[in-house]
């Protein structure tokens, strides 16, 4: 039984420039397929398998599994790198690009002009009605309307023509990457209307099949928006119900912090109520004799006429205490500390009183 030749497909993947996952992605098999195969840890490969890899690669499967001499062999993997580029290596790009009409589509089934460049432009569509030569034409027109003659060279040698970016780029001086940015943009002008209705239906587009297309895309389109504000209002509901969560545990929490403040408040002793002096009973000799104020401050506030301590609270509550004469501010502030243990009242900061 004739076993399948991994190095042939090694070389078909050297020789056109690729990866093993780039192939595996393009021929929609799995990595570890492609390496088995190349290993030779999969001598007989499915038909599935070989059909998917003679199609990428556009060689008979008699070539894959070795069924041809050297010298044929050798014939085709001579100048296969350029083969490979004009077959398959501009579809390739568009397929690693997200060009692809239809998800799932083989590469090989790739749309030709100017279905392929329609599935770029509108890739939520499905373009498959025929397209006339009139229509093709109105598209060209369309084109040229609103995009710039470089970017219309692109678009149809890459489309229309099968080329490659690499080989645009090198008849323009760009590289490839720069010749895919400004077939990119040129594709974003073209979903805008009109041209986009000419693209997909042509200049007469009064005719109620037109009409209903267009109401299709609108259509769409809302469908689109409505799954977007959908999805926005379900993170949001996640959220909510999130903070229920949080606000239900947190009350529970609150709740136990709560009985066990008012359990601890409970056996707590009662706080014996502040009694308040009559300063008009207390005399500065006896404050002074009582240690109660200071010699200075009871020498400047007996010179001052003060002959109780209700006097001093007088002066305090005007704000003047810091203008009897020789008190000071250290001695003002003991006074203001006093009448606020004996009265309970803060006449700090009042007037022309110090602060703390």
């Amino acid at each position: 039984m004739t076993r399948f030749n991994g190095e042939i497909l090694r070389r078909l993947i050297d020789e056109a420039g690729l990866t093993r996952p780039e192939v595996a992605a393009a021929t929609l098999l799995s990595a570890s397929t492609i390496d088995a195969c190349i290993d030779g840890r999969m001598g007989n490969p499915s038909m599935k398998t070989l059909l998917a890899l003679a199609d990428f690669f556009a060689v008979p499967l008699d070539f894959l599994v070795g069924r041809c001499d050297k010298e044929q062999a050798e014939k085709i993997l001579k100048n296969y790198g350029e083969c490979f580029m004009e077959l398959r290596r501009a579809p390739f790009e568009a397929y690693l690009h997200g060009r692809k009409g239809t998800i799932g589509k083989n590469l090989v089934g790739e749309a030709p002009w100017p279905y392929n460049l329609l599935n770029a432009v509108f890739p939520n569509l499905k373009i498959d009605d025929t397209v006339s030569k009139e229509h093709e034409e109105e598209i060209i027109e369309a084109m040229q309307s609103v995009l710039s003659p470089k970017q219309l060279k692109f678009i149809l040698a890459y489309y229309r023509d099968g080329k490659t970016l690499s080989k645009i780029g090198k008849s323009a001086g760009l590289s490839g990457e720069r010749v895919r940015q400004i077939i990119t943009k040129a594709q974003s002008t073209l979903t805008y209307p009109p041209q986009s209705s000419i693209l997909l239906y042509g200049k007469d587009i009064s005719n109620k099949n037109s009409e209903i297309k267009i109401m299709e895309i609108r259509v769409l389109e809302k469908r689109q928006e409505l799954a977007r504000i959908q999805e926005e209002l379900d993170e949001k509901y996640k959220k909510i119900l999130e903070a229920q969560t949080y606000l239900y545990e947190y009350g529970i929490e609150a709740m136990k912090m709560v009985e066990a403040i008012s359990d601890a408040v409970a056996v707590l002793p009662p706080v014996p109520e502040k009694k308040i002096v009559n300063t008009a009973n207390i005399r500065l000799d006896d404050a002074f004799l009582k240690n109660q104020i200071s010699q200075r401050a009871y020498n400047a506030l007996m010179r001052f006429g003060c002959k109780t301590l209700a006097d001093v609270v007088d002066i305090a509550k005007a704000g003047e205490l810091i203008k009897i004469r020789n008190l000071g501010r250290v001695s003002t502030r003991e006074l203001l500390a006093k009448i606020e243990e004996l009265t309970g009242k803060d006449y700090f900061g009042v007037g022309n009183n110090p602060t703390r």
